[in-house]
């Protein structure tokens, strides 16, 4: 056993000296003591023989992988796993594991697109199937990895709907019933065009209200770990409109009451959006303002397919049509090149071509 690097243990064991040497290895992500019972558990398969067991075919290969992979994930994640894996046909599975084909896997996977399987699930099943085989390889029990080239179909590209001026303001008005901090926190997301992991990573000293700015300098990642810059690693600020900055001094006023009350000392890198809308040392999750806009889109009597990131999605479109700079809206949204932005709101240009032939016909000489 050694570890690769700080928080990550590899755990190795000869398994078999005949034809070749093979070995059973697996990967520990925590601390020494996880990964010595890891060891340990290895250790006591291998006296009863479990891990000199190989596996002939396709299938016993992939059940294997999936028991040893079990110790080193939580149960749901496990779960996930063994559900892709069962996707993986009969036909296929009694393969004999050196008989697998690259061929047949993209057989498999056609056949999973033509069974109306979306991509990202076609590829999440794949990366299973990639990484069983791969540990095929390392134990020897295959000289290369028929799905190292493996890859998914392409996801066909639809244009999410975008909500209406009218919804997003009766949502707004719905999400000030729910108090102060729901009411901010809506609002700058809708004003600002922020990704929802940049707004709830804020604390006080980003702002001034006085001279209504922030600055957008960390985020939330997906792990719920509090990361430096933006989702590209940039910084960014935005202006802000009077009624979000009402907002905010709103909320601001009651957090500063709620830390007197509770004798908690305020500082510039107090939260400005705290976890259980109270005084605190972590920032609210993104899962919870996920569950406020869902309830003020509720109350609004609009549909359960609104999320927040579709706030950012009105905010941009909603500038490029009404004709402010790309290279302004890609400032407020964090994109990195212009051409993002044009990607993706391009389509909201607008298609009113009277300016164009208005000018061409003027360099063409007519009056």
């Amino acid at each position: 056993m050694r570890e690769r690097r700080p928080g990550v243990w590899q755990v190795q064991f000869l398994v078999a000296t005949k034809p070749r040497r093979r070995y059973r290895s697996v990967t520990v992500k925590g601390t020494r003591a996880e990964a010595e019972k890891v060891r340990g558990e290895m250790a006591a398969r291998l006296t009863l023989g479990e891990l000199d067991t190989a596996p002939d075919t396709l299938g016993g290969t992939l059940d294997a992988w999936a028991d040893h992979h079990a110790l080193l994930v939580a149960a749901a994640t496990d779960a996930t796993i063994r559900v892709g894996l069962r996707r993986v046909p009969d036909w296929l599975r009694r393969r004999k594991l050196r008989d697998v084909t690259p061929d047949d896997l993209r057989r498999w996977v056609v056949d999973l697109h033509r069974a109306g399987l979306a991509s990202r699930t076609i590829g999440t099943t794949i990366v299973s199937v990639r990484a069983a085989l791969e540990q095929a390889v390392a134990d020897g029990h295959l000289r290369r990895n028929p799905a190292a080239g493996l890859r998914p179909p392409r996801p066909t590209k639809t244009a999410r709907p975008l909500m209406a001026d009218g919804d997003v303001g009766a949502a707004l008005e719905a999400a000030e019933q729910q108090g102060p901090m729901v009411a901010a926190l809506c609002r700058l997301v809708a004003s600002t065009g922020c990704r929802p992991s940049d707004a709830i990573a804020l604390q006080w000293g980003d702002i001034n209200l006085d001279k209504k700015h922030l600055r957008f300098v960390r985020h939330v990642a997906g792990d719920g770990t509090v990361q430096p810059g933006g989702k590209t690693g940039r910084e960014r600020g935005v202006d802000l409109d009077p009624l979000t900055v009402t907002a905010l001094r709103s909320w601001h006023a009651d957090l500063r009451k709620a830390h007197l009350a509770q004798g908690v000392r305020w500082s510039a890198k107090s939260w400005v959006f705290p976890r259980y809308s109270m005084p605190g040392p972590e920032p609210l999750r993104r899962q919870a303002l996920g569950k406020h806009w869902a309830r003020a889109c509720a109350d609004a009597g609009l549909d359960g397919r609104w999320t927040p990131r579709d706030l950012r999605h009105w905010h941009a479109s909603t500038l490029v049509h009404s004709g402010v700079p790309v290279d302004v809206v890609a400032a407020r949204l964090g994109h990195a090149r212009v051409s993002t932005t044009l990607d993706v709101y391009g389509r909201h240009l607008g298609e009113d071509q009277a300016e164009a032939v208005e000018v061409m016909r003027r360099l063409g000489g007519e009056p």
